[in-house]
């Protein structure tokens, strides 16, 4: 059962910032992509949507341990 039935679409958004902590921390890259959900019952591994991505200048030093894990 897909709990999204009903829906053609959905935007699906992917953030990435330089730590966990939301009052300190920044945001570094953002990317969403628009699921189309007909399409991905066909082909399972593709989301066949348009897609966006901004890297953000979050104006800090990146945490060496936010590096690792995004790799920006």
């Amino acid at each position: 059962m897909m709990v999204f039935s009903g829906f053609d679409d959905a935007v699906v958004v992917d953030v990435e910032t330089t730590g966990l902590d939301p009052t300190r921390d920044r945001i570094v890259s953002v990317a969403m992509i628009r699921a189309r959900f007909s399409k991905l019952r066909q082909r399972s591994k593709e989301l066949n949507g348009d897609t966006i991505d901004a890297i953000v200048n979050p104006k800090c030093r990146i945490p060496a341990r936010a590096f690792r894990i995004h790799g920006i």
